[in-house]
């Protein structure tokens, strides 16, 4: 899975000047994105499915999509940041390069996450 649904991503549905006008570097999930990363753990749970690591990017929209799969699962999966997973290049917002958040962004959303080197 890369990512539920984003903000900037409904503002991609809206028109191309929107989504370049108004877009974030790190989007939370839209309530649609939170429900599909929450039934992709629902779906594999129920499916017998078992995760022994998650690996994410630093962007936001990554690591709310893994927290909401593994919501589903009753044991704790390991979540492990890589900074290597990331769009070519960072993400450009108005011409600046925005590459993920920070560490103590990332432990804001998952205490637990373990963030590499």
């Amino acid at each position: 899975m890369r990512h539920g649904e984003s903000g900037n991503n409904i503002l991609s549905k809206i028109s191309d000047q929107v989504y370049e006008r108004d877009r974030v570097a790190e989007p939370n999930l839209s309530p649609q994105g939170e429900v599909d990363s929450a039934l992709v753990g629902e779906w594999l749970v129920a499916n017998g499915i078992k995760i022994d690591l998650v690996l994410t990017s630093a962007h936001k929209r990554a690591i709310l999509s893994a927290k909401h799969m593994l919501s589903k699962y009753t044991t704790k999966v390991p979540v492990h940041i890589m900074h290597q997973i990331h769009e070519v290049g960072g993400v450009y917002i108005k011409g600046k390069c925005e590459t993920g958040l920070n560490v103590k962004q990332i432990k804001e959303i998952m205490p637990d996450i373990v963030i590499g080197d």
